[in-house]
């Protein structure tokens, strides 16, 4: 199995399920793991949050989708 194959798995099946699920909100990586730590099965790492992460400002549209990429990786 790939490294992204066994979280990809884990990601679906919490979607496929029936229960409701509240993501907790992330921006870097120390984030997500405080976020794991303390119970969450998912992180959301929104538009807005990226764009306050990276330019300090509300979300305006200014930040590109490379841009967002990239954060995330």
């Amino acid at each position: 199995m790939g490294r992204w194959t066994a979280r990809r798995a884990a990601f679906r099946q919490v979607m496929e399920g029936d229960a409701c699920v509240h993501p907790g909100s992330i921006f870097d990586p120390m984030s997500a793991r405080v976020a794991q730590h303390v119970g969450f099965e998912i992180g959301m790492f929104a538009g807005s949050t990226a764009s306050l992460t990276v330019l300090g400002a509300p979300d305006y549209i200014v930040l590109t989708l490379s841009e967002f990429a990239e954060q995330c990786h």
